[in-house]
């Protein structure tokens, strides 16, 4: 989300770790804060204008609940542009109520600050799920795959019929639909996420002549070629991420930015069937219906598309659901639902070592004398805090697991200083290895092409 602006300056190297802690992320623990009635933990993402926080809500009677917090960089809050997206978002997701799009809870201003507060999702994007597909050279389940385009699909269908306050449609588009912004959850729910770029009447930040916003591999061919989007550009996005999903490949992804938007304008699509032996014929024409580059050929709604996937599990006798989506993500993802789990209960302990319990009242201004002067420097920024290294699990991946006690020098600081011992926050889970499936990041502007704003190489 964000106008067509120079890249921020990269973050600064980082400090070089101690030889005798290779594993450990981060010598300091971060410092919780407030936000609204949400208490921030810990930063769990960031993309090119905003992060994404961890934070808890306590209520009455010692209810908890974990919240995801999205705040924009400080690089952009004095960015008008940046700030109606931002607000545009926060309307746009507001207004919808189906399971399948992520909810929006709360918005506010903090310190000239905008933010929201949205569900914690405990998962993974199908971009991962894709970049697991394609380090084994495998494809997906067609039952599964099915189940993740039809759930997404039904979720867009409701952003698409979107309503004003007066009944008048408000021509919503999500124009950004990617595996990136397809989240799986690990008890099997699908969610669309990441309405940041989407067009719709009654927007307050609008989108400049000659400019894009997506990622350019599922940009549809009619909005390559500059005419006006509608939902037919998300259905043709849905159709691509199926086709790739169920081959195992990527449809339109070149080795050059050029090359890439040759490949969708042209729209050549090879049947699935020439690719996968004993593909599903019924599948491959809804496969191949998404993908129709005459856009009256699509589905004429992303409803219609859902409803001719469940059909298609129907008429094969596959029962797909939540429980089977929800045993595929914990098994293929297996060591990281081990760290978001440790990542969540570090979280808890810090959270309830600076707050105890109960909580603060569920009010709109809840109290801030549970964050005590005393608490905020057992969290703060010194160097001899108590770090907590981590070991590779039992599994015999590369990935950091099992937790180790802290050193008796360090536990010996934490008793001299008389601060709790705090674990630091788990290291982020990363990309399994494998062979490279992303290009570097194009130019701004193609000869013959309208300029990009907001745009993925991937």
């Amino acid at each position: 989300m964000g106008p067509f602006l120079p890249p921020p300056p990269p973050p600064p190297p980082p400090l070089p770790e101690p030889a005798s802690a290779p594993c450990v992320e981060s010598d300091r623990a971060p410092r919780p804060r407030h936000v609204g009635r949400y208490l921030i933990v810990d930063e769990i993402g960031r993309g090119g204008m905003a992060a994404i926080h961890l934070a808890r809500w306590d209520g009455e009677g010692a209810v908890q609940k974990w919240f995801a917090i999205k705040t924009i960089l400080p690089e952009y809050i004095q960015n008008d542009q940046i700030i109606k997206m931002f607000i545009d978002e926060v309307r746009t997701v507001a207004r919808i109520n189906h399971p399948n799009v992520v909810h929006v809870f709360g918005f506010g201003n903090d310190d000239g600050r905008y933010w929201m507060a949205m569900e914690y999702l405990h998962g993974e994007t199908v971009g991962e799920i894709q970049a697991h597909l394609m380090d084994a050279g495998t494809s997906l389940n067609p039952g599964l795959a099915v189940r993740i385009v039809a759930d997404a699909a039904a979720g867009l269908h409701a952003a698409h019929e979107l309503r004003g306050r007066d009944g008048e449609p408000l021509n919503l588009v999500h124009r950004d639909v990617s595996p990136r912004n397809l989240f799986l959850t690990y008890d099997g729910t699908v969610k669309v996420i990441d309405f940041g770029v989407a067009d719709g009447l009654g927007r307050l930040a609008n989108t400049e002549d000659g400019l894009l916003k997506g990622s350019i591999p599922y940009i549809s061919p009619e909005r390559m070629t500059g005419l006006k989007s509608d939902r037919g550009a998300d259905i043709f996005a849905l159709g691509v991420v199926l086709w790739e999903l169920t081959t195992g490949r990527r449809l339109f992804l070149g080795h050059t930015h050029s090359q890439t938007i040759d490949r969708v304008v042209e729209c050549n699509v090879p049947l699935p069937s020439t690719l996968i032996d004993d593909y599903p014929l019924e599948l491959e024409a809804v496969v191949m219906r998404a993908l129709s580059k005459n856009p009256d050929l699509r589905f004429r709604t992303a409803g219609e598309m859902s409803r001719a996937l469940e059909s298609y599990l129907m008429n094969t006798n596959q029962l797909v659901g939540p429980e089977e989506l929800s045993a595929y993500a914990s098994r293929i993802f297996a060591c990281q639902l081990v760290q978001r789990n440790k990542r969540l209960a570090w979280a808890a302990d810090l959270t309830h070592t600076l707050s105890g319990n109960p909580g603060p009242s569920d009010s709109e201004n809840p109290p801030q004398a549970h964050l005590t002067q005393q608490d905020m420097q057992a969290v703060g920024d010194d160097d001899d805090a108590p770090t907590t290294r981590f070991e590779p699990p039992a599994c015999g991946c590369q990935r950091p697991g099992q937790l180790q006690q802290p050193t008796p020098q360090t536990a010996a600081r934490a008793s001299s200083a008389n601060r709790p011992t705090i674990p630091c926050r788990p290291p982020k889970v990363p990309r399994p290895s494998g062979p490279p499936c992303r290009v570097p990041r194009p130019p701004r502007s193609v000869e013959g092409f309208p300029q990009f704003y907001h745009v993925s190489p991937t």
